[in-house]
């Protein structure tokens, strides 16, 4: 072999860029249409102006039996939460008629409003959920129902704004962004210790934990945050701005 081409082979070795790392996705896939498996038809929610207690009135015990009715899920409800479920009325001033597309997502959006969440204990047939009241026993939903979020890859938070009842755990790469920083500065955001949680990975990584269209809505927020930063060291521009909104769109 001649010097030179020796030399460029050598000298080729060393200045070949090296092979971006191998990102292992630990994330378990989930199954959302098997999760979420289509209503068979819709829902009625009747209200009785001025007789919440009448008999044809819609009581949360019924609803989510109607809830189980069109979904095929079956509920599991705690002796604390049932008593909860029985003395919370929905408050909605005129009856509705919800289409099966909606039947989660309005279903969800009457049990958050009164502190009440869905945990997954069984997502093949049979499917079970559980409907935890955080207020029940004094309110002691306890970090449990934090550390039973859905694990999910941040690309399908998109799917789940529709379940505002459903705490979600994701990750998310914020590379140009100091996030111990940032996680830091954000802690006064999250007010519940029992279902929300921002927890920095390294140097770039932050893992979220809260529900699901929360979770969606500031991960936006942040991923804007992170293209706008331009200093040095990832550390993010203080003159930079984010108008209020841009978190959900």
């Amino acid at each position: 072999m001649q010097p030179i081409a020796a030399l460029f082979i050598v000298t080729s070795t060393f200045l070949a860029p090296a092979s971006p790392p191998v990102a292992l996705d630990t994330t378990p896939q989930v199954d959302f249409a098997a999760m979420f498996p289509p209503p068979k038809e819709g829902l009625t929610i009747t209200v009785v102006p001025g007789k919440g207690d009448a008999d044809e009135a819609t009581t949360f015990p019924k609803l989510l039996d109607d809830f189980t009715r069109v979904t095929g899920i079956t509920l599991q409800v705690t002796k604390d939460t049932e008593g909860v479920l029985k003395q919370t009325r929905l408050g909605l001033n005129r009856s509705i008629q919800v289409p099966a597309s909606e039947v989660y997502r309005i279903v969800e959006t009457l049990l958050i409003a009164h502190d009440f969440v869905f945990i997954r204990l069984s997502n093949r047939d049979p499917r079970i959920w559980m409907v935890q009241s955080l207020q029940a026993g004094g309110g002691r939903g306890g970090p449990q129902v934090r550390n039973d979020a859905l694990m999910v890859d941040e690309k399908d938070l998109r799917v789940l704004e529709d379940h505002p009842a459903t705490l979600v755990t994701t990750t998310i790469s914020l590379p140009k962004t100091d996030v111990r920083t940032l996680s830091n500065s954000m802690r006064t955001l999250f007010t519940d210790a029992n279902t929300q949680q921002i927890i920095p990975v390294g140097q770039s990584s932050l893992i979220i934990t809260g529900f699901a269209p929360n979770v969606a809505g500031l991960v936006r927020l942040l991923h804007t945050i992170d293209d706008l930063s331009t200093l040095e060291g990832g550390v993010p521009n203080p003159a930079v701005q984010v108008r209020p909104g841009a978190a959900g769109k």
